[in-house]
């Protein structure tokens, strides 16, 4: 038995919302209340005309853009100094809603409806902390719900542009040793964490969707093939360091 609201259930929510209770009202709060695909539908098209004026968010993807070739100008491998992926319009609009509220705590059900209710949301709010601005959201919880505050409007540039240059060498073909040279060269007498060094490089196998690939174990290889070369990189407890470029 299909559950239906009672009319004078409709009607005192009619009255909270302050509309006129009337036949088409009445049948349009009992349309949402009984059918799931009706609601998901009219809220998908809600969300799509309370867009963020995207004149509010920061060029994100021109300013990476622009600062990796300047930020890692001593870089072995110039033809990686790039943003891997344009942010796509799910995280315009959930940034745009972050920057519209700055400061104050936006709940996830709040999010998600201007996302359209798709369940991706959670996982593009990550990416504008990691591949898409690297903004500072503050995340906690309160009354069972997840709150999301953005602390700055502004993009971190230096660290969404650290972030692709390590995805784009771990996701290139070039062999090990020249992936840990791009990654020492781009902040030259900067020390590279070895788990840096281990990201750059992961196994080929292919694993599983939704899964990272394993380290593949060779970074002290590559250090030493490279060392062989001629490159001074010195060593200490936090990581590897180049000293210069002649090798």
């Amino acid at each position: 038995m299909t559950w239906k609201p009672k009319d004078d259930e409709i009607d005192a929510e009619l009255e909270e919302l302050g509309v006129a209770a009337t036949r088409d009202t009445r049948t349009l709060m009992s349309l949402l209340a009984t059918d799931p695909h009706a609601l998901y539908t009219s809220l998908s098209r809600l969300s799509e005309l309370d867009v963020p004026d995207n004149a509010q968010i920061p060029s994100v993807d021109a300013l990476v853009n622009e600062r990796m070739p300047v930020l890692f100008r001593h870089s072995t491998e110039p033809q990686l100094l790039h943003k891997g992926k344009a942010m796509g319009g799910q995280c315009k609009r959930l940034l745009g809603v972050l920057i519209r509220d700055i400061g104050t705590p936006v709940p996830l059900p709040e999010l998600l409806l201007a996302n359209g209710l798709r369940s991706a949301t959670p996982r593009r709010l990550r990416e504008l902390e990691t591949e898409h601005g690297a903004f500072e959201i503050r995340t906690f919880a309160k009354d069972r719900l997840q709150h999301y505050v953005l602390v700055h409007p502004e993009p971190d540039l230096d660290r969404c542009a650290r972030y692709w240059l390590r995805s784009n060498i771990r996701n290139s073909r070039l062999p090990p040793s020249r992936r840990v040279l791009a990654v020492l060269s781009a902040e030259i007498t900067a020390v590279v964490s070895h788990r840096d060094l281990d990201y750059v490089l992961p196994e080929d196998d292919a694993v599983a969707p939704g899964r990272a690939r394993e380290t593949s174990g060779l970074a002290a290889d590559a250090i030493a093939e490279l060392r062989k070369r001629g490159y001074r990189i010195e060593q200490d407890a936090d990581g590897y360091r180049l000293c210069g470029l002649t090798g």
